[in-house]
């Protein structure tokens, strides 16, 4: 069925039932019958149910805020797709509720850019993005909202054709926090998991399924997500699906090749069910990607039936989750690093508390804070960084001291000892 990442045989379920998802949705109504649904709806879509020249989410967050239990961090991102055959002008509006909120342009209150969508193609952006991130933004199309900042408001979407967009509440992390703001970031991206959109286009006779499947990914995402997709035929006949990939970006890096890079492409998936079959399946074990290379790519998936009358008797759910599975072939080297070295495990009285932080190829460190759990004690802008930890003014007991270095070059990188005090009990 398979050749190396090409697929050339129908994939055909005739004698078993793989087992069903309970986010399974039912597509209501005949396709093929005029409905509603085929038309832009005139005023703003709240999310993602159907195509629009128009959508609005409220209510959201993404940034950073100084706790004292370290940066407490949330975020959302946007992807839009273009259904039709000519490209499209996008034009995306953040509205903050404070207007004296500097996004990362200098734009106060309301960030606006316009960015052009080829056709049948998509895009995906970013709401904010770390200091690590920061330094390598080629264009202000992404993190609107600079480090160390928080954005709360809304966002906007509108076009002259109708257009998908999946953004705001269906694209947004949870709460996470830690002393390092970069960390907290990526710790709230890990967690994130969600059902995903499927929707029944009946201009292009085709379900949209966005995508997002980061397996086996490099040092900043060790465990990162993965896509499922549930297909299940309620027709009382046999329905072939021709399933296409179609990639916004993405890339597979071969460990044995040296982590050569080797870019998506499009692909396409037959698929045979019969009447009350379904296909129960990851992205990876549909399209045949790799699972011993490290591999990043997001995009859409188009599910067409046939015949199109089988489309109202179809159940496809798709979901993106945390990939748990094997380890990461590839990993990236940070180019900065940090490690506390001093001081032992047991602790008691003043101790000096040192980390070394190194930049690679040159790249200056800015500075080095050091929290004891959670909170910050002390910073240190030249080496040696260090500073002296009077640890009567704790517990005795475990306590985690942190080192956060940065470099405006290359963001940030942290390292956590646990020590434990012992001072002796006061006479």
């Amino acid at each position: 069925m398979f050749n190396g990442r090409g697929l050339v045989l129908p994939l055909v379920l005739t004698g078993c039932l793989f087992a069903a998802r309970n986010y399974a949705r039912e597509i209501p109504g005949d396709p093929d019958g005029g409905s509603s649904a085929a038309q832009a709806p005139s005023g703003p879509t709240p999310s993602a149910a159907a195509k629009s020249t128009h959508y609005i989410a409220s209510g959201l967050r993404a940034g950073a805020i100084k706790t004292s239990n370290g940066w407490n961090l949330k975020d959302f991102a946007a992807s839009i797709m273009n259904p039709n055959s000519v490209e499209i002008t996008v034009t995306w509006k953040l509205i903050s509720d404070d207007s004296k909120f500097a996004f990362r342009d200098g734009s106060l209150g309301t960030w606006t850019q316009t960015f052009k969508i080829p056709p049948m193609s998509s895009g995906t952006f970013n709401v904010y993005c770390p200091q690590v991130a920061e330094v390598h933004i080629p264009t202000v199309t992404v993190c609107a909202v600079p480090a160390l900042t928080n954005f709360k408001g809304s966002t906007e979407f509108s076009s002259s054709l109708p257009f998908y967009a999946y953004s705001g509440h269906e694209f947004e992390t949870g709460e996470a926090t830690n002393a390092d703001p970069d960390r907290a970031w990526y710790d709230a991206w890990d967690a994130w998991q969600d059902a995903v959109p499927v929707i029944w286009d009946p201009d292009l006779q085709q379900f949209v399924v966005p995508y997002t499947n980061f397996w086996h990914n490099v040092k900043d995402y060790p465990v990162g997500w993965h896509s499922t997709l549930s297909i299940k035929n309620n027709s009382g006949q046999r329905v072939s699906y021709l399933i296409q990939h179609k990639p916004i970006w993405g890339a597979f890096k071969d460990p044995t090749s040296g982590c050569r890079e080797e870019d998506m492409s499009d692909q396409t998936f037959p698929l045979v069910l019969d009447k009350g079959q379904e296909l129960n399946t990851s992205l990876e074990g549909l399209f045949g990607w790799p699972s011993n290379e490290t591999s990043a790519m997001e995009g859409i998936i188009l599910i067409r039936p046939t015949p199109i009358t089988a489309a109202a008797q179809t159940s496809i759910s798709s979901w993106v989750g945390p990939n748990s599975f094997g380890t990461s072939g590839c990993v990236d080297s940070p180019l900065i690093s940090v490690m506390i070295t001093s001081p032992v495990a047991k602790v008691e009285g003043t101790v000096n508390v040192a980390a070394s932080a190194v930049g690679t190829t040159g790249i200056p460190i800015d500075k080095v804070e050091f929290y004891v759990d959670g909170k910050l004690s002390s910073t240190g802008t030249s080496s040696p960084y260090e500073f002296k930890w009077d640890t009567t003014a704790v517990s005795n007991g475990h306590h985690a001291l942190t080192a956060v270095a940065y470099a405006h070059e290359a963001g940030t990188d942290s390292h956590t000892v646990n020590v434990t005090v012992s001072n002796p009990s006061p006479r």
